[in-house]
């Protein structure tokens, strides 16, 4: 058991909060609202990622995938709604992300870390 005030979960990319509502279950705020106290559910948010206050309630969000989401992008691709997965994200050169880690590997000479294992590996789950 855990007070969920004493810890941050947001933006974390959680989908599942059963195991983290289930440890604190007999924390104050938990016994107050819910899980939204631990993290916003998916498909909503707020400030704070978590409902901490009785004015902070989880609001709105479609485009929220994950629990604890503190900022809300409304615009929902058309084919994310229909549950596939987006394409793999591009900054403005047009790499991907895993591009942009290889490359940030390679320049920092990665091979020559202590803790170099799966820099290279994407699409791992």
């Amino acid at each position: 058991k855990f007070p969920s005030s004493l810890y941050d979960f947001s933006d974390n990319q959680i989908s599942d909060d059963d195991a983290l509502c289930a440890a604190s279950s007999e924390d104050k705020s938990v016994g107050l609202y819910g899980c939204d106290a631990i993290l916003c559910p998916i498909g909503k948010w707020n400030m704070h990622g978590r409902r901490a206050n009785e004015k902070d309630e989880c609001t709105d969000c479609p485009g929220s995938k994950f629990l604890g989401a503190t900022e809300c992008d409304d615009d929902v691709d058309e084919e994310e709604e229909d549950g596939s997965l987006p394409s793999p994200s591009t900054d403005d050169s047009g790499l991907t992300s895993a591009e942009i880690l290889s490359s940030l590997f390679d320049e920092c000479r990665g091979n020559s870390w202590h803790r170099k294992d799966h820099w290279k590996q994407f699409g791992m789950s």
